[in-house]
């Protein structure tokens, strides 16, 4: 992560909305793993961004994967 120059705070992660494939290279699962966490309520919901588009918010993704390095449920 980048710093600030102008301060040592760290900058916040870029927010975009990231599509499944991305997520399932981000998090190492596929397809079904992601779908059957979401429906468990262990993964972040897609977003419907058009009529026929579903994408993640990226710093949501990030954010559940610290909480499992920091030992949450997978």
């Amino acid at each position: 992560m980048s710093t600030n120059p102008n301060t040592t705070q760290p900058l916040p992660i870029e927010e975009r909305f990231i599509r499944l494939p991305e997520v399932m290279k981000t998090v190492g699962m596929g397809r079904t793993a992601v779908y059957d966490r979401i429906k468990k309520g262990t993964f972040p919901k897609q977003y419907k961004i058009s009529a026929r588009v579903s994408a993640w918010k990226l710093t949501e993704v990030k954010a559940w994967m610290d909480s499992i390095q920091q030992g949450g449920a997978a």
